[in-house]
């Protein structure tokens, strides 16, 4: 689990906030400038652009060098806002975090939280396991589709950071580590967040995810439904592997599922508040600001680009009204003939 003061940045921010930020002021990625300024190592530096994990004060520098606020940078849980390292501010879902952490309380094995990307999957289940911080110890995997990833080594590595001792011949043999796994996660109380499960499954974004590629997975969880256990796993994906399609409706209370919309329009506001707009009643820019929720369908990690814009450019200060009364009608245009998340993409 990484540190709590480690951030990462996003790629959106690098690409759109930090490199034309860079080239504003003639450095190269890797300028003694700017290593000078934010007093860290060209190592460190390096991490941040290879979306590395940092410490945050060492972000926070590198943001500050090139003239940037480094909470728009930041690779942030979209339905959280980390005002400092000592205060963070949620916003939304909070009848949903009631109803599920009910559910992990109670006998909720299995969570799965599906939706589109920057909707808020990875934010929740980190938000859910603060419930059960003093019971569960928390774990998180992140799965990345450039690499295949076999139960195989994500059981071994799994038993290897809980200081088991895994030989090369332990490697090659799946049920061996199979009934090793299950065995921890019964006899121990943790919480294993495995995100973006869409790249262990076949398929891809354009024609959708099915089955896990390797069947390990499914042997996996069903000695794990089938035995008693003290652990939870929440599960973020895309899509709903087809796996669980039947477990989840023929076991609710043991495997569920949800899949996750945007913020609705009070959450929207609040959101936008917290950002640092002004969402008075009276005020010219709530308006404003409830198309542009209403445009993005709440869609979090929209709304903190929008947000982001408004404020940092100096033509608008923070004026919503004015940046609606210039981008509006090309925002429209652009949800006529895209679906949202098409439109997240080519105008984020």
């Amino acid at each position: 689990m990484p540190p709590s003061d480690t951030v990462i940045a996003s790629q959106n921010a690098l690409d759109h906030i930090v490199e034309p930020a860079r080239q504003r002021k003639r450095w190269d990625k890797y300028a003694p400038a700017w290593l000078d300024e934010a007093i860290v190592s060209r190592g460190v530096l390096h991490k941040f652009w290879t979306q590395k994990r940092i410490r945050q004060e060492n972000f926070e520098n590198i943001c500050k060098a090139v003239g940037i606020d480094w909470k728009q940078v930041v690779e942030i849980d979209p339905i959280q806002l980390a005002s400092s390292s000592s205060n963070n501010s949620w916003v939304g879902r909070k009848e949903l975090i009631d109803e599920l952490g009910t559910k992990l309380r109670g006998d909720c094995r299995v969570l799965i939280l599906t939706g589109i990307t920057g909707i808020g999957k990875s934010a929740l289940a980190a938000r859910l396991t603060t419930e059960f911080q003093e019971t569960w110890t928390k774990v998180s995997l992140e799965f990345d589709s450039k690499t295949i990833i076999d139960f195989a080594s994500v059981a071994a590595d799994l038993l290897w950071r809980w200081n088991e001792s895994i030989t090369s011949d332990d490697r090659r043999d799946p049920l061996l580590l199979l009934n090793r796994l299950l065995r921890k996660l019964q006899e121990e109380c943790y919480i294993l967040i495995l995100n973006s499960v869409e790249n262990l499954l076949q398929g891809d974004a354009e024609k959708g995810w099915s089955e896990f590629q390797d069947k390990w997975w499914e042997n996996f969880f069903n000695r794990l439904l089938e035995d008693s256990c003290q652990s939870k796993i929440i599960i973020t994906s895309q899509d709903l592997p087809r796996y669980f399609d039947e477990i989840c409706f023929n076991n609710p209370e043991l495997c569920h599922y949800r899949s996750l919309n945007g913020f609705t329009k009070e959450e929207q506001l609040e959101f936008f508040d917290i950002l640092g707009l002004d969402v008075d009643d009276e005020s010219g820019s709530k308006s404003a600001l409830e198309k542009i929720g209403e445009l993005f369908e709440g869609h979090p990690l929209g709304l903190r680009v929008i947000a982001g814009e408004i404020i940092d450019d100096p033509i608008f200060n923070g004026d919503a009204a004015k940046y609606w009364q210039k981008y509006g009608e090309k925002m429209l245009k652009i949800k006529e003939g895209y679906n949202i998340e098409a439109m997240r993409i080519s105008y984020c």
